[in-house]
């Protein structure tokens, strides 16, 4: 899907997002209400062709047409947002050979939508699609602890008798090494985030297994939910821990009593280990989750480059989504 909304001929941003991200259509409204001009695409949306011409010195001139018939120019837009998604084609119907020739085409699509990227991300951007499509959090953890952050024990193994040695020494919790786990039909669906992890559950597997991510459950005296904007942050204090429903991972939300969050100021120690390690990932946004511990200690727990942030927004009034508007508006001025 393609959407315009304009304010002012000549500052078009061009943003990358899906139909159901609300901060999305917050941001456009500042952006708006600033002088700006957008174009909102949803990663949803089938795009039914494609031109890129690259001409004899390097000039590249690539055009979409989205599944409603409108075509538009990469080149008309002075900036870029990466929030989500990707630009997806219309696949052709196939009749024969359906699996190896679908799959062909979309390594060809990759290649096409890797450029185009990479086309966008050469103007004033924030956000990329790299960021998201390739991050690794074993890597952030490493990045993590190199730049001074405490990080909790971690395992990743196939064995069962190591998971049990593990398992026996630490109360520990396991969680995805990609991301959260779901399955979901047209009448089903089930998330897993992070859960407790016992011996009686290591006794159900098998003597090996697919890969299984554990860490020592760190204890916590409450959490604290951090959003990056290029070089400002700006942090939340979760109290998670009272609610049995939150206490291992917050984000099993208890929507009828909702874990009280309010603003936090980092120690400055903190915050420079933080900014380190943003660096060290290549990340010019993305939001953090910590642990303080009883001891005052903070723990990193794993960073999401395309993280939520109205929550923190609302609960802080820190009214990220005008910053954003405003980082935007500097960047095209």
């Amino acid at each position: 899907m393609l959407s315009g909304r304009h304010a002012q001929a000549g500052i078009m941003i061009l943003i990358l997002s899906s139909a159901g991200d609300h901060s999305t259509s917050r941001v456009i409204d500042w952006l708006i209400h600033h002088g700006l001009s957008c174009h909102r695409v949803n990663g949803e949306g089938c795009f039914l062709s494609c031109s890129m011409a690259l001409g004899s010195r390097g000039q590249l001139d690539i055009r979409l047409r989205d599944a409603e018939g409108r075509l538009f120019r990469l080149d008309d837009y002075r900036a870029y947002w990466y929030r989500r998604g990707d630009f997806y084609p219309a696949m052709p119907k196939i009749h024969r050979f359906k699996r190896p020739v679908f799959g062909m085409l979309r390594k060809e699509w990759e290649k096409v939508s890797e450029t185009i990227h990479f086309y966008l991300e050469q103007r004033p951007h924030l956000g990329e699609i790299k960021q998201e499509k390739y991050h690794n959090k074993v890597i952030a953890l490493l990045a993590a602890a190199g730049a001074g952050l405490a990080i909790p024990p971690t395992l990743i193994t196939t064995e069962k008798e190591e998971l049990r040695l593990f398992v026996a020494k630490n109360s520990s919790i396991t969680k995805a090494v990609w991301n959260l786990f779901q399955i979901h039909t047209s009448r089903f669906f089930r998330s897993v985030g992070t859960q407790l992890v016992t011996l009686e559950n290591v006794d159900c597997l098998e003597a090996t297994f697919a890969p299984a991510l554990v860490q020592k459950e760190i204890v916590k005296a409450y959490e604290v939910r951090v959003f990056f904007l290029k070089d400002d942050c700006y942090a939340m204090a979760v109290f998670s821990q009272n609610d049995p429903q939150t206490r291992v991972d917050f984000r099993n939300y208890n929507n009828e009593k909702p874990n009280r969050g309010v603003p936090y100021l980092l120690p400055e120690e903190i915050k420079r280990k933080l900014m380190c390690f943003m660096k060290k990932m290549e990340l010019d946004t993305g939001s953090v989750d910590l642990i303080v511990t009883p001891e005052n200690e903070f723990c990193f727990l794993e960073v999401n480059p395309i993280g939520q942030f109205g929550w923190l927004s609302d609960n802080c009034n820190y009214y990220l989504e005008e910053k954003i508007a405003l980082y935007f508006k500097k960047l095209v001025s």
